[in-house]
Parts: structure tokens; sequence; C-alpha cells
């Protein structure tokens, strides 16, 4: 059903409007009650047909409407049909060029302002990183967390700083205490590399043995920084089976270190220097005459009456000084 059909057109309402009948009706009551309604049931008729008209599916090709930006036809279904066909080519366009219409933000790094241009800036900041890892710069961009014996952040710094390592033990400078027990080979250290002091140590624990002879012995050395004044405990690295024998060497310092308590784990130890100790002068005060003037008188005087000579000794020092230590346990059948 369409709109049109809804319509009451002039003939119909004059045909069934009041004014159409006799001045003087002559019908029963009934009959004439039904001529003042003929008009508005036509009108409710033809309103009920409008309404179902509405609630058809093709009412909106019935109603009008104004066109708009980018919106044609003149019904509400043929601008409701332009809407899809516009969603439809958007998703279409989306689909295959939309990074370029899609705008962004720029970011650190990336100044453009649509998804397209950020994707090949991106794309080219990736080529030139590649590119700069694979030049002989790369080395120096790629960071490393520092590890045991590299402080170096960077590869370029981490390589450089093992390769002066290398060359150092190369050239034969190996890093104080570098080399530990374990590295030597057994029997690796005969009398003739033996520091005479070391030897001295082995002829007083075994007079009667060879200097030669070192079949059987643990040795550790090494230097460590005097802790302060007194007695203080120094622990070897590892201990040993036995109490070995131990001798500390001060380093430019003048005077002496002394030891006791030695043990398999350490030893304690006095760093000492030579001092005066003791000593006193007595005066005394007299008085003697003058033997010049008219009129001489006694001047007073201080000499000396008695003096105490200072005693030799030694004093604890908390001086920071480094020591030489050897500790040598000797076992094992000449």
């Amino acid at each position: 059903m369409t709109f049109d059909e809804s319509k009451i057109s002039a003939e119909k309402a004059a045909e069934t409007g009041v004014q159409s009948q006799p001045d003087a009706l002559t019908g029963s009551a009934e009959e004439n009650k039904k001529v003042f309604d003929l008009l508005p049931l036509l009108i409710i008729e033809m309103l009920n047909k409008l309404i179902e008209a509405l609630q058809a599916a093709n009412s909106a090709g019935q109603i009008g409407a104004t066109e708009f930006t980018n919106v044609t036809g003149g019904t509400v279904q043929e601008q409701l049909q332009s809407i899809q066909k516009n969603l439809e080519d958007y998703r279409r366009e989306v689909k295959e060029n939309g990074a370029e219409n899609v705008g962004m933000t720029p970011f650190d790094g990336v100044t453009a302002n649509t998804v397209q241009a950020a994707l090949e800036q991106l794309q080219a900041n990736l080529v030139q990183y590649i590119n700069t890892v694979k030049s002989e710069e790369g080395a120096g961009r790629v960071g490393i967390t520092p590890f045991k014996g590299v402080t170096a952040n960077t590869v370029q710094l981490a390589l450089e700083e093992i390769r002066r390592q290398i060359d150092d033990v190369t050239a034969g400078i190996i890093p104080d205490y570098g080399v530990t027990t374990i590295k030597l080979a057994l029997q690796a250290v005969t009398a003739d590399r033996l520091a005479q002091d070391v030897l001295d140590m082995i002829e007083a624990a075994e007079p009667a043995r060879s200097t030669n002879e070192l079949d059987d012995y643990t040795m550790e050395t090494g230097r460590f920084v005097n802790a302060g004044a007194g007695w203080n405990t120094f622990r070897f690295r590892h201990a040993f089976e036995g109490v070995p024998v131990v001798t500390v060497t001060p380093k430019e310092f003048n005077g002496f270190c002394e030891i006791k308590n030695v043990t398999a784990e350490g030893f304690l130890y006095c760093l000492r220097k030579p001092s005066l100790q003791g000593g006193t002068v007595a005066t005394a005060t007299g008085y003697i005459g003058s033997d010049t003037g008219t009129s001489p008188g006694p001047s007073q005087i201080t000499s000396v009456s008695a003096v105490t000579l200072p005693t030799f000794g030694t004093e604890t020092t908390a001086e920071t000084t480094d020591m030489d230590y050897n500790a040598i346990e000797i076992g094992g059948a000449e």
C-alpha cells in the first residue's frame, strides 16, 4: 500500500460530509447519526491505512528527504543506501590504502603524522640501525652488562679490555695474585725458583732436608694491607692441612712485622716500628756571686742535676702499609 492510497480526495470528503446531505434529515434517529459519522469514519480508515503503510518494509522508499554532503537520494531509503555505499567505499579504501588515511601523533624517533608514513619511517630507521650495527662502528653501539673481569658496557669496549688483558699476559704482565696454586702443575716450582727467605724457612723447619727435595709441600703467597694498630687477624685464602711456616715482609716500611698464633687458617700479626721510650732530665736552681761592680749580688742559674737515658723499643702503628707474606706447609718423605 502506498501513502497516496491513504489520501482523502475532495470528492470523497464532499460525498461523506454533512454538507452533502439535505437540509432536513427525514430518516430515523439511528440513520441520522450515521450521516454525521461518515466523514470521521473515513478519516479513521485512511489514518489506519497510513500507519500500516509507514510500518511496511518499503515505507522508507516513500518518505522524502533532502540531500546533504556526500549523501544523495530524494527518499530516506535512497539516502540510507547512499550512506551504505559510502561505508563500503571507505572500507575498501582502508583495506587497500588505509594507512595513508589514518592519522597518528608523532613520537620519539618518528615525525610522521599518518600510519603509512610512520611505518615507512620506522622501516628506514631499522635499516639504518642494521647497517650501523654491521659497520665497523657496530660493536660500539651494542651494549652489554659488565661481568666478572670486564667492566665495559659495550661490545667494542669489552673486546678492547679483554685484548689488553691478553696482551698483558702475553707480555708477562700478570696482575698481582693472578696465578693461583691450582694453576701450577705439581712440582712445577723447584728450589732454584724460590726466594732465599723461603729457602731459609724450609731449612729452619727441617734442617736436615735438602732444599732440592720439595716432594710434598703446599705454599701460599700474597700481599695484604695493614688493618690497623695492635694485633690483627689474617686468614689464608685456603686453609692448610697443618700449620705452615709463615714470614711477613712489610714493603717500604722502617720496622718489622711480629707474628704469633699461626694456625692452618691464618695468623695474628702486629706491625711495629722503632721508638725511644722514657728518658728524663732533672734540673736544679742555684745562685752564684757576682765579682763585678761596687755592690756585687748573687745571680740565679739552672743546672742539670740528673739524666735518665731513654731506652730503645717499638710501638705498634696503624700506617697503611703493604705486606708480602709466604706460607709453606712441608710434608712427605725426603
